[in-house]
């Protein structure tokens, strides 16, 4: 479904590859921002840290996995656009 519509909508597939290529830098972006907010400090300061944590770890994770498990991806194999 979600596929479907790639290539048919200039305009949409614009925006989608801009928010794939800038997602991942403004959410980083917005937890740095959030460190220095003047209200909860404290609270604030453990989320961002948590999220920093949640994301290296799963990324490690991910890492290791991709030692033992070899599949070629949906889009190298033409299944997808």
């Amino acid at each position: 479904m979600v596929n479907a519509t790639a290539g048919l909508h200039p305009l949409l597939d614009r925006v989608m590859i801009g928010v794939s290529q800038i997602g991942v830098p403004l959410m980083v972006l917005a937890v740095v921002l959030h460190w220095w907010v003047k209200v909860d400090r404290y609270h604030v300061r453990h989320a961002a840290l948590s999220a920093g944590c949640a994301f290296l770890l799963g990324l490690a994770i991910n890492q290791f996995i991709l030692l033992f498990v070899h599949r070629i991806r949906p889009y190298d194999a033409g299944v997808s656009h």
